[in-house]
């Protein structure tokens, strides 16, 4: 019995370590990132099924069902409404870290019609 705990104990030391983003954030994380006029609220409300909600002083757009795809450098999270589609760039640090900023785009029928740089 008392290797079993051992090698327990030792996989949740590693697994802590070797995936602490993932930890760190898990499901039912929130992250605001401020893109000049717009607020952006970015969640993962179940595991991999995230939400994109946009503000500024006179609109809100909610959209749910989004994905995410992972560039190597950033997390991409991307929501369609309609012939929509936002884009939000979570770019990481060196090291794999927070670097804290972020790139909004937004298409419409495919073609880019804007392009904001953010902060978390």
């Amino acid at each position: 019995m008392k290797p079993l705990s051992f090698i327990i104990a030792g996989a949740t030391t590693l697994g802590a370590i070797a995936f602490s983003p993932i930890v760190r954030a898990g499901v039912g994380w929130s992250y605001t990132y401020h893109c000049r006029e717009y607020t952006i609220t970015l969640s993962e409300y179940a595991t991999r099924q995230f939400s994109y909600l946009q503000s500024t002083d006179s609109a809100r757009i909610q959209i749910n069902n989004g994905f995410n795809r992972n560039t190597g450098r950033s997390w991409i999270y991307s929501f369609r409404n309609g012939r929509t589609v936002y884009e939000l760039e979570d770019v990481w640090g060196r090291g794999g870290g927070d670097a804290g900023s972020a790139n909004l785009v937004v298409y419409r029928y495919g073609k880019e019609v804007l392009r904001r740089n953010c902060r978390k």
